[in-house]
């Protein structure tokens, strides 16, 4: 029965309708502002890219009481900056780079603890938008915004998930051998089949069994129970109002991918007039970035996919891999450990493995 209901999510796709609406929907010419996309920065951080001026600038969506990550990857990847190096790490970078955590705001988070950390770090900016996976599309356009705000010149923007450790080294490696600046291009673990580009369609298109019932939790995830109380979370799931196709283009998954910086404002206007996708990756660089603006796609090798195996800082390095989802804030200074001396550190875990073994 689970798998029949999910099954039932999915269109059956018409291609050639599919095609007449696809000319409709991707031709922007003429229609309304349906997303202003003008929520206001608490903290602007304007100066970021006053003094220096970055080659490329990482967005990392993080939420407001998660201080611990943000250390993590400040102290690790972060670091990685020709302005920066000083010697005491191994992976040594010939561009300035700089993060730029995105963060919305919490009722119950202290403002206080807020304010003391972006006067710290100045890596932070704060935006007026209430943190849910529903709002992600809408934070990570705001950051794309600020970037053509304070940041147009950069020359490439790599946006990432809090829980992914990047190696900058590989990425700017692979990214320098088949980029062209003059060219829109977004680089990542490309999705392009099937399986990935079919749209699942919202509870409201579909026909339930008696003994299934369908919730709208506080974040606007669609969930489907059973009598006996199992549910499947469906929070990919989207309206024909949200989305009209049965198929999405092919896009660059969200856990991390780059875009040239000539995107960025091109981007934000465009999603101005379509509808509201709260599919962050599907909507920015499938949609509009490949789609609408026809910006070439680059799968680059190595990359995680949000459903790979537990990480292990020490293949991380074996694999030479570009990065690697599922990583808290530990894993994070781990991995870091492991590639800046790979043969102290993970010949000491080895040791500890074998230790444990003997137990």
């Amino acid at each position: 029965m689970l798998c029949l209901l999910l099954r039932k999510t999915y269109d059956v796709c018409d291609y050639d309708t599919n095609d007449k609406l696809s000319k409709s929907y991707f031709n922007l010419t003429g229609k309304p502002i349906l997303n202003p996309i003008n929520n206001t920065f608490i903290k602007s951080n304007p100066n970021l890219c006053r003094t220096v001026k970055p080659y490329l600038i990482v967005i990392i969506p993080s939420l407001p009481e998660d201080v611990q990550s943000r250390n993590a990857i400040r102290f690790t990847y972060g670091t990685m900056s020709s302005d920066k190096f000083d010697g005491s790490s191994k992976l040594k970078v010939d561009y300035i780079t700089r993060i730029v955590f995105l963060l919305g705001r919490h009722e119950n988070i202290d403002t206080l603890t807020i304010d003391e950390e972006y006067q710290r770090y100045q890596d932070i900016v704060q935006i007026d938008i209430i943190e849910s996976y529903y709002n992600l599309t809408q934070k990570i356009l705001l950051g794309l915004k600020w970037i053509s705000l304070y940041c147009s010149d950069v020359k490439y923007i790599l946006k990432v998930d809090t829980d992914v450790f990047v190696n900058i080294v590989n990425l700017f490696q692979q990214i320098h051998q088949v980029s062209n600046l003059n060219t829109d291009s977004v680089y990542g673990k490309i999705f392009n089949d099937a399986k990935h580009l079919k749209v699942l369609r919202t509870s409201q298109d579909l026909e339930l069994p008696a003994d299934w019932k369908v919730t709208l939790d506080e974040e606007k995830h669609f969930k489907l129970h059973h009598s006996t109380n199992y549910f499947v979370p469906t929070k990919w799931t989207i309206t024909y109002e949200e989305y009209p196709l049965c198929m999405y283009p092919p896009y660059a998954q969200g856990t991390s991918y780059t875009l040239t910086g000539s995107l960025a404002k091109k981007i934000v206007e465009s999603a101005k007039y379509l509808p509201y996708l709260h599919i962050e990756d599907v909507f920015i660089t499938g949609i509009i970035a490949g789609q609408i603006h026809r910006a070439k796609f680059y799968d680059l090798v190595r990359n995680s996919n949000w459903g790979d195996y537990a990480p292990d800082p020490c293949l991380f390095v074996e694999q030479n891999r570009l990065s690697q989802t599922k990583m808290t804030p530990h894993l994070i200074i781990a991995a870091w450990s492991a590639l800046n001396n790979y043969d102290v550190y993970c010949s000491h875990q080895e040791s500890k493995s074998e230790e444990k073994s003997q137990l």
